[in-house]
């Protein structure tokens, strides 16, 4: 919604993460719209407690989770992308990842829709 409002200039300022400026002026999955950026991002992971007490530390047996992330083109989901590659996961054929806004991340956590996500934390 924040890149769509921006886009639409309903926005004349958004607090956003910083893959998606690039993304809107790029035109990736919409027209390009030039547009100026400032500022830095944080991350940590998160995941459901099933995987905590298992003391999943490494993505080894997470072959098949849902994972999500707060956008396409987050740096969360590039993040998550190279870490499971590096530890010899494909991160498009063995696990899920999708985009789901952070607000409605833990409520998918509790409906158990999701196995864990990456996301920002202020």
């Amino acid at each position: 919604m924040i890149r769509d409002k921006t886009i639409n200039k309903e926005y004349d300022a958004a607090h956003m993460l910083s893959p998606m400026p690039i993304a809107i002026s790029m035109g990736a999955g919409s027209n390009a719209i030039p547009i100026r950026c400032r500022g830095g991002e944080y991350q940590r992971p998160g995941h459901h407690a099933r995987h905590q007490a298992q003391g999943q530390a490494r993505p080894e047996g997470l072959e098949g989770l849902q994972v999500r992330v707060p956008f396409d083109y987050s740096m969360h989901n590039y993040l998550l992308r190279y870490y499971l590659a590096e530890h010899g996961i494909d991160p498009d054929q063995d696990v899920q990842i999708r985009a789901v806004p952070p607000p409605e991340m833990v409520a998918n956590l509790r409906a158990d829709n999701i196995d864990g996500f990456l996301g920002p934390i202020r």
